[in-house]
């Protein structure tokens, strides 16, 4: 019997239990249909009216089975048939992106499955969304984390990087930080010469590189990476230019999520020096 090395156990023990976890997630209709009531529910609290999500008939629904409203759209990627609607293909691209965005970083959950056929525009140009069998829940710790690393990567701070992983829960706490910094600028430097970089590209040149190390990608994070590789190659048919990286940064910067970090940092910083005082 063929053991494997122990850098990679860790990254394999989990991976194992992760992918139950999804199989068993992503068949359980019963909390499809919970997941969907609560993101319907968080757009119409804050009175955001730019996505679409079907309403769940509870009482002819069960865990075998859904039964929601019927909502009729415009396939995101039939960029032919938006624009004689009258539906601007790259406003399209960024209104997905930004639904994306504020379902994960303000409200804390997603929907992990953006392929074309799973979204649709409507006639009045909002976004709706269909299947929800892979969705997930962010904790308040998950979303910091996640605003932080984005950060972390932008000012090229290795070892905020790391800090995040660890808190992901990507990397293992005992490793070697100072061979995966190397790795990271090793990364940054490359994709820094790159004429043009994109999520995916980033995406496998972190997870090729830490293959070394006692590394895993939560099942939450990784869903999310997968939101962001899938939905740039849909965004990109709608927008051949459309960055991903570039359309986070603007909304991080928009909604305040830049000048609610300094203001984190610098509490604990204030702290730290009363502390020491």
């Amino acid at each position: 019997m063929l053991l494997a090395p122990e850098r990679l156990q860790f990254s394999l023990r989990n991976m194992a239990d992760d992918f139950e976890r999804i199989i068993l997630e992503e068949l359980d209709f019963e909390r499809e249909a919970r997941m969907m009531a609560e993101i319907r529910s968080n757009f119409e609290r804050d009175g955001n009216e730019a996505a679409v999500i079907p309403h769940v008939y509870q009482e002819v629904s069960s865990e075998r089975g859904l039964t929601m409203t019927y909502v009729e759209g415009t396939k995101v990627t039939d960029v032919d048939e938006l624009e004689s609607k009258g539906h601007d293909p790259k406003r399209v691209a960024r209104d997905v992106a930004n639904v994306y965005f504020t379902m994960g970083l303000e409200h804390g959950v997603y929907h992990g499955d953006p392929h074309p056929g799973n979204l649709a525009v409507d006639d009045d140009g909002r976004i709706v969304f269909y299947d929800f069998g892979m969705s997930g829940r962010f904790t308040p710790a998950m979303q910091n984390s996640v605003v932080n690393l984005y950060l972390a990567a932008v000012n090229r701070n290795v070892d905020g990087i790391i800090d995040e992983l660890i808190a992901l829960g990507a990397l293992d706490p005992d490793a070697d930080r100072a061979a995966v910094g190397h790795v990271l600028e090793l990364v940054i430097e490359d994709l820094e010469g790159s004429e043009t970089v994109n999520w995916q590209q980033i995406i496998s040149e972190v997870t090729g590189m830490l293959h070394e190390f006692p590394f895993r990608i939560p099942p939450d994070i990784m869903l999310v990476l997968r939101v962001g590789s899938i939905s740039e190659g849909v965004l990109r048919q709608l927008d051949p230019e459309f960055d991903f990286l570039v359309a986070a940064q603007a909304f991080l910067r928009e909604h305040g999520f830049m000048e609610r970090v300094a203001r984190m940092k610098l509490e604990e910083m204030r702290g730290e020096l009363e502390a020491s005082l």
